[in-house]
């Protein structure tokens, strides 16, 4: 699970720095639909890989799941509000 943390949480300060330059909303709204389902395939496989022990990440799994299920929806979100 350390591993698939990291890469949530790398995942997740890639989207946030992205989205802090104007110039990423308009990519995000147009490409909504791919970004939604490569995140989904990238928490899926997250979600699904068995792991040897729990990882020693801050915070508590119900945390980095509300995390990673709330960056599978925020494209759809800009795109359809």
């Amino acid at each position: 699970m350390s591993h698939a943390c990291h890469l949530l949480v790398a995942l997740i300060t890639a989207l946030t720095i992205r989205l802090k330059m104007i110039t990423a909303l308009p990519t995000i709204e147009k490409h909504w639909a791919l970004l939604t389902v490569c995140l989904f395939l990238i928490i899926t496989g997250l979600s699904l890989t068995p792991l040897d022990s729990l990882p020693s990440a801050p915070g508590s799994d119900k945390i980095h799941h509300l995390i990673a299920y709330a960056a599978l929806v925020f494209p759809v979100a800009l795109r359809q509000p």
